[in-house]
């Protein structure tokens, strides 16, 4: 609460009066009236010592108790104090916070994180001539999305990687709200693979021996390498990728691991006898990195 008075000063006549009693209280003949003073605790909690009075919007000291009242009031309601403007982050201080904080990952998933950042910092300096990571909306990253051409495939694990890093500018205080959070999800246009047929896998086997190498010669290496390849993927379910890094190791008996846990297990998967023959025949110079595999009895 805020204590409003008037200190009468050296020359007026009420001074002089008050103490002779000669005139009741509030009586100030002086023109104009002296200063008012102002004591107390506004609304925000802040103790004000004794001082004169300032009009806020003329600047000069408070002489009408009327308008004294007023600047009092309004000294007396809970305003809020005025946010902190926190200083903008740029782009590259962002990008490089979120790269260290992916350092675990492995070298191939860096270098996505790190390709897709770099195309956002490049069309942001030069569609929105920013390099703050506080300018960019919503409406901006879908314009950006709209320029990229790759597959669908290729489009949706882009926008996961964007979502993350602004989740994490989220998460590191850079900004206030993730404008990536409602970017709606891009659609899978890849057609279905269905498996082959009984009939399609008869002719594909047929078919393995008949393979000629760059001479036209039949039964050589490169016959012997796709026929362990189709074997390997046939009877494993194994991906291209997962059968072109095949690896001696991966091999143990008539088990060939198909996977690895999180938790670094192996996963195996049994084979018969004659895929592992095939792997045998097959030439090391293959995609196969591990021949020479015994057969059991």
């Amino acid at each position: 609460m805020l204590n409003v008075f008037r200190r009468h000063g050296e020359g007026c006549s009420l001074k002089r009066k008050r103490r002779d009693g000669r005139h009741g209280k509030g009586y100030c003949p002086t023109k104009p009236p002296c200063r008012i003073y102002v004591e107390g605790i506004d609304g925000t909690g802040k103790y004000h010592p004794p001082h004169v009075l300032k009009d806020p919007d003329a600047g000069g000291i408070v002489r009408d108790w009327n308008r004294a009242c007023e600047i009092v009031r309004a000294m007396e309601m809970r305003t809020p104090p005025a946010p902190v403007q926190k200083p903008k982050t740029a782009l590259s201080t962002a990008i490089a916070g979120f790269l260290a904080l992916k350092a675990k990952r492995d070298a191939e998933t860096q270098r996505k994180y790190a390709n897709i950042l770099k195309r956002l910092q490049g069309f942001c300096e030069t569609e929105l001539h920013t390099a703050f990571v506080d300018d960019v909306s919503f409406n901006d990253l879908v314009n950006f999305r709209n320029t990229w051409k790759e597959a669908n495939s290729t489009q949706i694990n882009q926008q996961t990687n964007v979502k993350a890093f602004f989740k994490y500018c989220v998460r590191a205080d850079y900004i206030l709200k993730n404008p990536a959070e409602q970017l709606d999800a891009i659609p899978e246009n890849k057609a279905k693979t269905d498996p082959f047929e009984a009939e399609e896998m008869q002719r594909i086997f047929a078919a393995l021996p008949n393979l000629t190498d760059e001479y036209g010669r039949r039964g050589e290496a490169i016959a012997k390498q796709t026929k362990a390849f189709v074997y390997v993927m046939r009877y494993t379910g194994m991906s291209i990728g997962d059968t072109t890094t095949l690896e001696r190791s991966h091999v143990s008996g008539c088990r060939i691991r198909t996977w690895r846990k999180k938790t670094g297990e192996d996963v195996y998967g049994r084979v018969p006898p004659f895929v592992i023959e095939a792997l045998n025949e097959a030439q090391p110079d293959c995609g196969f990195r591990g021949m020479a595999i015994s057969v059991p009895n």
